[in-house]
């Protein structure tokens, strides 16, 4: 076979590419590549909410002439100049439709994976994909291409390529979000139609209690920005339950099923996926039932201290009972304004040592805390006892829950009591 590199001119990339390819006996296509077979395999999507399969990514299998399957990066660092390349990535393409269009696949996602630097030259190197999708009936709505963004530096190039395949009819996900230098502002340039997170966010979370933390908010945050979010990487069930706990909206993964040749066979899924969401309710109600057990000492205290203040005592010898419990960092007031009446009330057992890089922002007093959500909720709801979600304090850098409640005090002007508590205590 003559080297592609040898005819940079294609009068017709689509079959030049089927040259390359041949039908089992048992109907599948394959391709051929130097010394490598090329084989189609599909990884289900699964949606938790429709607990169902809603789309494949098609992944390539290759095999030496013997037979022996060698990993993809083998056969990719096979394709050492740019017509190789490109005969490479439209190989794949080609039997991953072709065959999954012959399995009469209902209306799901097919997620094909298209190399940088030919998505970058689409253009210059021909229109072949729209062809292939023509010619196999494979509506463009139903394909999402995966761009990996990290391999595209250039932030033009890389809307311009997103631009090139949306004005297909496709779909365009962003691959590996949160491995390397993946930031917001491609995000917000390109608006993708699905974030695909790396699983090392998922061992992050696994292993990092402020991650997982965390992880809810990225995935709220990119809801925010337009995108559909997928978590790819799940191994087990702790990690899909950190996936649910998320708010994710899709999942792939060997805990739900591996790549292989034919599609998912989905008689059990509607059960399976079920039933790991009542695992995952039951395991969140043990949670918080915890969570509220720890914190219902804290509360009692809590109150009694703004019954105390309530009732004329002292500020300070109101607190004593708060701020003797573990984990309490301070207590402090605010006015109707959310400005803050005098300096935070310490606890006994408070270093005597504070952590001088923080010396700056360490007095409180006279501060406004106006746009906190634990004054707001307070505000909206007198003699209510509110509980923040876990922040970052701005006076220590240590993260914490507030909890504030609206006093009917003596005074003319609403008050505003509160106490803030390690949030990894709680």
């Amino acid at each position: 076979m003559q080297a592609l590199h040898r005819r940079p001119q294609w009068e017709n990339p689509l079959d030049q590419i089927e040259a390359d390819t041949e039908i089992q006996a048992d109907g599948r296509v394959i391709g051929r590549f130097k010394h490598f077979s090329l084989h189609s395999h599909y990884q289900p999507i699964f949606s938790f909410a429709h607990r169902r399969v809603v789309g494949y990514e098609a992944l390539v299998r290759p095999r030496l002439d013997n037979g022996d399957a060698v990993p993809p990066n083998l056969l990719f660092e096979g394709a050492d100049h740019d017509d190789d390349i490109v005969r490479l990535d439209r190989l794949c393409r080609d039997i991953h439709v072709r065959n999954f269009a012959a399995m009469g696949a209902p209306p799901k996602w097919l997620f094909l994976n298209v190399n940088a630097r030919v998505a970058l030259g689409a253009k210059r190197y021909g229109a072949y994909f729209a062809a292939l999708l023509e010619r196999y009936r494979l509506p463009p709505h139903r394909v999402v291409i995966e761009i990996l963004e990290n391999d595209i530096q250039d932030p033009d190039l890389l809307a311009e390529t997103v631009r090139y395949y949306a004005d297909l009819g496709c779909l365009i996900a962003i691959d590996d979000f949160g491995a390397g230098h993946s930031n917001f502002e491609r995000i917000w340039r390109i608006a993708p139609h699905i974030v695909k997170l790396d699983r090392s966010m998922l061992i992050q979370a696994r292993e990092k209690s402020t991650v997982r933390r965390v992880l809810p908010s990225l995935v709220a945050l990119l809801h925010e920005t337009g995108c559909l979010t997928l978590i790819e990487g799940v191994e087990t069930e702790e990690e899909s339950f950190i996936a649910m706990d998320s708010g994710i909206d899709f999942v792939q993964g060997f805990f739900f099923a591996r790549p292989q040749p034919t599609l998912f066979d989905e008689s059990g899924c509607t059960g399976a996926l079920g039933e790991l969401c009542v695992r995952f309710r039951s395991r969140a109600k043990d949670s918080s039932a915890d969570k509220n057990a720890r914190l219902r000492h804290y509360l009692q205290a809590f109150s009694q201290c703004a019954d105390l203040i309530e009732i004329g005592t002292d500020l300070q010898l109101a607190c004593q009972q708060m701020l003797a419990l573990p984990s309490v960092l301070r207590c402090f007031m605010l006015d109707a304004n959310g400005r803050q009446i005098g300096d935070n009330l310490l606890p006994s057992h408070a270093s005597s040592a504070p952590d001088r890089r923080f010396e700056p922002v360490s007095t409180a007093s006279d501060a406004i805390w106006a746009r906190r959500h634990y004054f707001l909720r307070a505000m909206d709801e007198p003699g209510k006892v509110h509980v923040s979600r876990p922040y970052l304090s701005v006076s220590d850098a240590k993260m914490c829950i507030t909890l504030s409640i609206r006093l009917s005090t003596r005074s003319q002007q609403p008050q505003v009591f509160c106490a803030d508590i390690l949030a990894d205590r709680i």
